[in-house]
């Protein structure tokens, strides 16, 4: 399978991992003891201080989004392709 639709049990398994990794990441990076809600705040945070470049920004902005729709969206027939997902986990682990 090469594209897997939001609201899937494989999108939403997805965007729980990449949740759990990027809060740990986004926590050491900002000093935070707990992050709630979007992480769009606090990676633009961290982009202003300097401490992911703008480009991982952008692509952390897209992950957040995905997260967001893997968990509140009822329309199975988005598509998100698996090597976008996979090159994903590679920014993610830069930071």
């Amino acid at each position: 399978m090469t594209e897997v639709a939001c609201n899937t049990s494989k999108s939403i398994c997805s965007a729980s991992q990449y949740r759990i990794r990027l809060e740990e990441k986004l926590k050491a990076l900002l000093g935070e003891e707990r992050i709630a809600g979007t992480l769009d705040p606090y990676i633009n945070r961290a982009a202003d201080s300097g401490k992911i470049s703008a480009e991982d920004a952008e692509t952390l902005l897209k992950i957040s989004k995905y997260i967001d729709h893997s968990y509140t969206t009822c329309d199975g027939c988005r598509l998100m392709t698996f090597d976008r997902l996979k090159s994903w986990s590679e920014v993610v682990e830069r930071i």
